[in-house]
């Protein structure tokens, strides 16, 4: 019997401290809202379209689902929050000077308009990226993790920021060492764990 109830003990220990683990993680602030959303994967690779190509299709198919009674806005992402890796890239940012030893790569994140509006991740300063911005400069929004980190008390807004060497992953998706403008900054949210401090992300115009 003694065994048996000690065993007991410590299973019920276990479960508390499993239970006090998950209440953690749900009473996170995650900086994207986790209820009130609806995912769909599309995959264009055998549609036979180029990337511009599908420009009209797509505007054409998010007008389509804005219109849908109960919606409150639609967008495209490359990847979404804790669904896995997309590419992340070095870069270089123009006023700043980074030592080798401590350059990390860069998770980039494709994304649409209405995209933090549509996940519940604050914009906090700038615009979002418009069907407009199609065919003008390269333009970005950063994280305020990134805000921080490369701009400190400066406004990143309007700063330049180049994309430098391969993909960790293998997903380019960006010319080489392009060279963006920072339109917008928004909130800090999980990536790829939610355990993890908020990484440091771009995200660029999916269009």
């Amino acid at each position: 019997v003694v065994p048996q109830v000690a065993l007991s003990i410590v299973l019920l220990s276990l479960a508390g401290l499993f239970v006090h683990h998950l209440s953690n993680l749900r009473n996170q602030d995650f900086g994207f809202q986790r209820t009130s959303l609806l995912l769909m994967t599309l995959d264009p690779s055998k549609s036979g379209y180029s990337r511009d190509q599908l420009f009209s299709p797509y505007q054409n198919l998010l007008g389509r689902l804005e219109g849908i009674p109960g919606v409150r806005s639609v967008t495209l992402s490359g990847v979404t929050p804790i669904s896995g890796a997309g590419a992340s890239r070095f870069i270089e940012v123009e006023g700043f000077e980074e030592a080798a030893d401590t350059r990390r790569y860069v998770p980039l994140n494709w994304v649409g308009p209405q995209y933090f509006e549509t996940f519940g991740t604050p914009l906090l300063a700038g615009r979002d990226f418009a069907f407009t911005d199609k065919g003008g400069p390269p333009v970005a929004i950063v994280n305020l993790a990134m805000a921080r980190y490369y701009f400190g008390d400066r406004n990143p807004l309007g700063g330049r920021f180049q994309l430098v060497g391969p993909s960790n992953s293998g997903i380019t998706g960006a010319p080489p060492d392009q060279v963006y403008t920072i339109i917008g900054v928004a909130g800090d949210a999980k990536y790829l764990d939610l355990r993890e401090v908020p990484p440091r992300t771009i995200y660029l115009n999916a269009f």
